[in-house]
């Protein structure tokens, strides 16, 4: 049987219901969505699809040594979130150079990514970009040593260079250093000249940007092979480029796609930069 109400509290249910529906439009009204052109502040981690991580803007991620980083993080001194415009396409100041760096490329495609996003809320986009037109043969690819043969064995230098690379006075006997399967240790010290011996593990490697770097011991001297292999994604300074060959003497490493051809995840945030500043005065 319907249930009946007094003329009154019918009256009142309409307006309260009325009210509701009102609140909620005006609720869903106030979500603002990036709009091409507007300024935006960007925090975001991007990550391979291995889920290695390869950018961020948050310290505190960059710095967890429990999420993993790809060979192509490159560390940072300062962490923040930069301004960009929002559908720009241009993620930094325009580098002076015809390849397009990696973290510029990030920055631009992410402007792409986040129009129409909610501002404020942490979302999650993919991003990838084409292979950059215009470049000539010389631009696009370059051949590197993959063997660098007679590495000399014995060191001088003056007693301030020595204080200078390792902190602390020369003392024959002394251990100057040890990195991986080198060692250095100081078997003179002549006047202003300090001489250092170097150590070398046989078939011992450091892991370097184009690969595993093996080291083959000699009497005199020794040398550094290597590991490359096709396929592999290596970055150098700004540029991040794919193994494309690699022979006997050399590598060639195609820097021709600005993300090296992947596809990249990134969690990302965008506020506007008011929200930001206030939230400064804050701290």
């Amino acid at each position: 049987m319907p249930i009946s109400y007094p003329k009154g509290a019918q009256a009142a249910l309409v307006l309260v219901s009325l009210v509701m529906v009102l609140g909620g439009c005006a609720s869903m009204g106030s979500r603002h969505r990036v709009k091409t052109g507007e300024e935006v502040r960007l925090h975001y981690t991007c990550r391979l699809q291995n889920g290695e991580i390869v950018a961020t803007t948050d310290k505190d991620v960059a710095e967890d040594p429990s999420q993993p980083k790809s060979s192509l993080f490159d560390p940072k001194t300062e962490y923040g979130a930069p301004v960009f415009v929002a559908g720009s396409g241009i993620g930094g100041p325009a580098p002076l150079m015809k390849l397009q760096p990696f973290e510029s490329e990030i920055g631009a495609q992410l402007t792409r990514a986040i129009v129409g996003l909610e501002l404020g809320k942490e979302e999650k986009v993919e991003i990838a970009s084409a292979m950059q037109m215009g470049l000539t043969e010389g631009d696009r690819f370059l051949s590197v040593a993959r063997i660098r043969p007679d590495k000399p064995k014995e060191h001088r230098m003056t007693w301030e260079e020595y204080r200078k690379a390792y902190g602390k006075e020369p003392v024959v006997g002394q251990e100057a250093f040890s990195l991986g399967p080198v060692t250095g240790e100081v078997v003179s010290v002549e006047g202003s000249d300090v001489v250092l011996r170097l150590s070398v593990e046989e078939g011992g490697s450091l892991d370097m940007a184009l690969g595993k770097a093996v080291y083959h011991n000699k009497e005199d001297d020794f040398d550094i092979v290597i590991d490359a292999h096709v396929g592999d994604l290596v970055r150098t300074g700004w540029l991040v480029g794919r193994i494309v060959e690699v022979g006997d003497q050399t590598i060639t490493i195609d820097y021709g796609h600005p993300l090296g051809g992947e596809t990249l995840t990134c969690d990302v945030l965008a506020e506007s930069p008011e929200d930001q500043a206030e939230k400064n005065i804050e701290k």
